[in-house]
């Protein structure tokens, strides 16, 4: 078998050292050669990091330049050039295990005609100390996952989902499926996301079959500045955004709809906000700040579908920034 490594990286040559360094590191399978692909929009010394591990020659590492911003769009490239028969999706802020090469082709040896893609644990790499007040709810604000030590298939009832952080997808699925959605995911520094959600769905929507592994593992760097009150706001915000902009290209949401939102969302929305207020008064109850992340999601998908562009929107996303700063 063959896996092309597809890894999309934007000014964090620091970042992909360490990424790339894991995955020279980790121990080889005789059964799968393994291509690593940077697909790199960067202006900072990307290009040099990625020769410098070029000449080692322990891996097969290649170089694409693609001068259209957004993490969606490099993936796409790298996808598009790929000949191989397994894509492995990861990112340039993972570590991947010692023995993922190994895990992966174990897998897909034995159960190639059983599955068309799988996933694993996204461990964090602590770089601040955790805070007390950091929510179990919205997991993927930090794309970390961890379901547990047994097999799981990946289907409407898992309690998560199939990630960029970590994914191993046969390329004739991705063929099949069609590409990523250029319209969500990162561009610079955006937090507009859900690109593996789309991708997900799309996935099962399809009929694939797809497994959580547990021994399939990759270590996911936390950064400081996403341990604060501010990111998980904003992030949320950002994530309400995208699952409206999927919603434009493929609806998510059946029945009624007032103001183009579906109606049950006001429903829940009026009935979070009854459970903050509630935890503000009794701060021993339930977490105030989880309930507020809900909040932020439907305030996302409102403003995205009737606010956009317009001079109102210009006037409440600077306050909302502020809001965020002033009670981090």
């Amino acid at each position: 078998m063959k896996l092309n490594v597809i890894i999309a990286t934007f000014n964090r040559s620091s970042l992909l050292r360490r990424t790339l360094t894991s995955l020279f590191k980790a121990k080889p399978a005789p059964q799968l050669d393994v291509v690593v692909t940077i697909v790199d929009t960067s202006t900072d010394d990307t290009r040099q990091v990625v020769e410098e591990f070029q000449r080692k020659n322990e891996l097969e590492l290649r170089y694409v330049f693609e001068p259209r911003r957004g993490k969606s769009r490099a993936l796409n490239t790298g996808i598009e050039q790929a000949n191989a028969d397994l894509i492995g999706l990861t990112d340039d802020d993972i570590e991947v295990a010692p023995d993922w090469f190994v895990e992966i082709a174990h897998l897909f040896h034995e159960r190639w005609e059983e599955i068309d893609f799988a996933g694993g644990k996204v461990l964090p790499r602590w770089e601040a100390p955790r805070p007390a007040w950091l929510p179990a709810e919205m997991p993927g604000v930090l794309s970390l996952h961890d379901h547990g030590e047994h097999e799981i298939k990946y289907d409407k009832a898992f309690d998560g989902q199939l990630t960029g952080a970590h994914g191993i997808i046969k390329l004739s699925t991705l063929r099949e499926v069609g590409p990523y959605n250029e319209n969500l995911g990162p561009v610079g520094g955006s937090l507009i996301g859900s690109e593996d959600d789309d991708m997900y769905r799309r996935l099962l929507e399809h009929g694939k079959r797809g497994i959580y592994c547990p021994n399939l593992i990759v270590y996911h760097r936390v950064p400081a500045y996403r341990l604060t009150k501010k990111y998980y706001r904003e992030w949320c915000y950002g994530w309400g955004q995208s699952q409206f902009l999927i919603d434009t290209n493929r609806p998510l949401y059946s029945g009624p709809r007032i103001l183009g939102v579906p109606r049950y969302m006001y429903r829940e929305t009026v009935h979070n906000a009854a459970r903050w207020f509630r935890a503000i008064i009794n701060p021993d109850g339930e977490n105030g700040f989880a309930i507020e992340l809900y909040l932020w999601v439907f305030w996302g998908f409102f403003c995205a579908r009737n606010l956009q562009g317009s001079r109102l929107a210009a006037l409440i996303q600077p306050l909302l920034s502020k809001h965020a700063e002033q009670t981090r």
